[in-house]
C-alpha cells in the first residue's frame, strides 16, 4: 500500500473471486462504520458523534436473528426479486464493488457500498439489460 491514501491502482486492491473473502468485513468513512457479513447483509452500523445514550451503536443484528435482511440491497427483475450477491469484489477501505450476473433474465450489474463520512451509499449500474427488462433496486429499512 502506498504511504499516500489519495489514490489506489489496481495492485492496491484485493480481489475475491466469491463473498468477501471473510465471515466479516468492517469499513470505515470517518464516523461511520459498517460490518459486512459474508452474504451481503449489514451486520451493524456504528456512528461516532452525539446519539442518544451515548452509545456509538446505531443497528446490530446477528446471523441468528431475522434482522440481516435489513438494509440488504436487492435488484427487482420483472418482478422477480434477487439478493446482491458479491461476484469478483474488489475490496476498498470504504467500501467494495462487487458483480451480479443473472444469465436466464439477460442481466449484468455492478454494485457499490461506500462509506463516507456521514452516509452509506449503495448504488447500481446496469453492465447489460439484453431483454430490457424493468429493473429497480431496492433497500429493506424494516422487517
Amino acid at each position: 500500500m502506498k504511504a499516500s491514501h489519495a489514490s489506489y491502482t489496481e495492485d492496491d486492491v484485493a480481489r475475491v473471486p466469491a463473498g468477501i473473502g471473510t465471515s466479516t468485513i468492517w469499513f470505515g468513512g470517518g464516523r461511520l462504520g459498517v460490518s459486512v457479513a459474508e452474504h451481503g447483509g449489514i451486520e451493524e452500523l456504528v456512528y461516532f458523534g452525539r446519539q442518544p445514550l451515548q452509545r456509538r451503536a446505531f443497528f446490530r443484528s446477528s446471523a441468528r436473528s431475522a434482522y440481516p435482511r435489513l438494509f440488504r440491497t436487492s435488484l427487482t427483475v420483472d418482478g422477480r426479486t434477487y439478493l446482491l450477491e458479491l461476484n469478483q469484489t474488489e475490496i476498498f477501505p470504504g467500501g467494495y464493488r462487487s458483480r451480479l450476473d443473472l444469465p436466464h433474465e439477460g442481466v449484468s450489474i455492478e454494485h457499490w457500498l461506500v462509506v463516507v463520512n456521514d452516509a452509506l451509499l449503495q448504488t447500481i449500474k446496469v453492465l447489460a439489460n439484453r431483454r430490457r427488462r424493468a429493473l429497480r433496486m431496492q433497500t429493506a429499512l424494516h422487517n
